[in-house]
This record gives structure tokens, sequence and C-alpha cells, in this order.
């Protein structure tokens, strides 16, 4: 395990959710329900989880991320 990962793994709920927050423009809600899976055996599987996270949301939520984004948001 490398030590950004081990890092990752033993921050905080809050830490966690500032460190990716960015990932999906701003939407905190995908973070916030990743942390629940640590802890994660390599970095590719926190971004894996926080696909799922996305796929698995209700339509408004997805909605609200591509509204989100500024350049979608004009299309």
């Amino acid at each position: 395990m490398t030590p950004l990962l081990e890092k990752i793994n033993h921050s905080t709920k809050d830490a966690f959710v500032e460190f990716f927050q960015d990932i999906f423009e701003s939407s905190t809600w995908i973070p916030q329900q990743a942390v629940g899976s640590k802890p994660f055996n390599h970095i590719n599987d926190i971004f894996k989880t926080m696909q799922q996270v996305l796929e698995d949301a209700p339509t408004e939520k997805k909605l609200e991320l591509i509204r989100a984004h500024p350049e979608l948001g004009k299309k």
C-alpha cells in the first residue's frame, strides 16, 4: 500500500470528502457516500467506488451534478 493510500484510508470522513470533493464538480455527496467503503486496497478502487455511487444515484442527483458543470450546463 502506498503512503498516500494509507493516509487516505486513515483519514477522517471530513478530510476524505475535502480531498475528493472536486472530482465530481464539488458534489460532496459522492465522496460522503464512498468514504464508507474504506479501507481501499488500491487508489483506483476509490474512483470505482465513487463511480458506483454516481451510477446508483437517483436521476435528480445526476442532473444536479451535470448542472454544476459550467460547460455542460450551457449545452
